[in-house]
């Protein structure tokens, strides 16, 4: 398996996009709604998720450096599940964390979605771990935004579009005009 030693620049600033269409976010949301339980998503609450992404994130950038990724070490009572002035912050970091990254290289991947198993682990890459979290990163968006617009809170049409499928629709567009 060839895994470059350098990260495509491209997809480091796909997800520094995200990073800044969740700051963006964050200063349209009240602590009130950050906080609040939504039935229509079972529940939870707009900061829960953006702890979620943040902490995976968080997870990746750790393992960078050892090449060791455990994204179930997260503490999942932290303090940017509920006050979005600390999930700002925590963007933040990741941001200037991302933009810094430069090198690639192979990964061991931990992810347990059975505690009564071991942990199961697989080789993987800096830039494929990226395209996860760009992807995992949409999903969550997805969520916030059905939270958001139960509230009453407007987004972006493309806060929770995929990077993929914005490109799609804009070629689309493009061949539409051609016609």
């Amino acid at each position: 398996m060839y895994v470059p030693d350098t990260v495509s620049q491209n997809i480091v600033e796909l997800n520094l996009s995200m990073i800044d269409r969740a700051l963006t976010t964050l200063q349209r949301i009240g602590i009130e709604d950050y906080q609040r339980s939504a039935k229509i998503i079972y529940g939870s609450s707009c900061g829960s998720h953006f702890r979620h992404i943040i902490q995976h994130y968080e997870g990746f950038l750790s393992g960078v450096g050892t090449g060791e990724v455990d994204y179930d070490q997260r503490d999942r009572d932290a303090e940017s599940g509920r006050d979005p002035k600390a999930a700002e912050r925590a963007l933040r970091e990741i941001r200037n964390k991302l933009s810094q990254l430069a090198h690639g290289g192979t990964l061991r991947v931990q992810q347990n979605h059975n505690p009564a198993l071991s942990a199961p682990s697989a080789f993987s890459s800096v830039e494929r771990e990226l395209q996860f979290l760009l992807s995992h990163t949409v999903h969550h968006f997805a969520v916030i935004g059905i939270a958001m617009h139960s509230y009453g809170i407007s987004l972006p049409d493309d806060f929770a579009l995929a990077p993929s499928t914005a490109f799609y629709l804009q070629s689309r567009a493009m061949t539409s005009a051609m016609c």
